[in-house]
């Protein structure tokens, strides 16, 4: 039995990588055709492809790894109350999954109908992407931050994560949202001028 479930184990985690994989690469897939300045029919089916896979490989990442919990707590409520990074992981990819439907259902639309990149960079949107991007990795740092579990516990690890929004907040308003409406500005401002 140790051995079926060491490798039921192991085949989980592999898949729960192989998930993650498939969501990393749908997702920075789904950022390039969004700032890409052609918007088409066939590049809203692309997006809606791409966004089919992300869900599939969210689910796929809960189905694995709440399979790993089970075969490593027996979901036993105090094994998983003792573990700050497993509670911690879990709140993540809680948010990480609630925040995913404000991606498919607000930001996805937006991105497929905008004939603006400033339509696609409204603050909202950028509040929602600022989320996506910071769980989906900090989920990530917390597969393999076994070593400093004894050391942040459960609240260490949130104020990390909090600490990475609050980053990722300032650095999106403050350079990268500016950096990239600069280049419709300059087109607005030429067509005004030429005109």
């Amino acid at each position: 039995m140790k051995l079926f479930l060491d490798v039921t184990r192991i085949a989980m985690i592999y898949l729960h990588i192989i998930s993650m994989i498939a969501a990393a690469v749908s997702i920075v897939m789904v950022d390039f055709l969004v700032f890409n300045r052609q918007g088409s029919p066939s590049r809203a089916r692309l997006i809606e492809r791409l966004a089919s896979i992300v869900l599939i490989s969210l689910l796929a990442l809960w189905a694995t790894g709440l399979t790993v919990i089970g075969i490593d707590t027996g979901f036993d409520p105090h094994l998983i109350l003792q573990n700050g990074k497993l509670l911690a992981k879990l709140l993540v990819v809680t948010i990480l999954s609630i925040n995913g439907v404000g991606v498919h259902f607000y930001v996805l639309p937006q991105i497929a109908n905008a004939t603006r990149r400033s339509a696609v960079l409204g603050l909202t949107t950028l509040a929602i992407g600022v989320v996506s991007a910071v769980s989906w990795g900090y989920a990530a740092f917390l597969g393999i931050a076994k070593a400093l579990s004894p050391h942040l516990g459960f609240a260490g690890f949130i104020a990390l994560y909090v600490l990475a929004l609050v980053i990722a907040w300032t650095v999106a308003v403050t350079i990268v949202r500016p950096r990239l409406l600069k280049p419709r500005q300059r087109q607005a401002q030429q067509a005004v001028v030429m005109s």
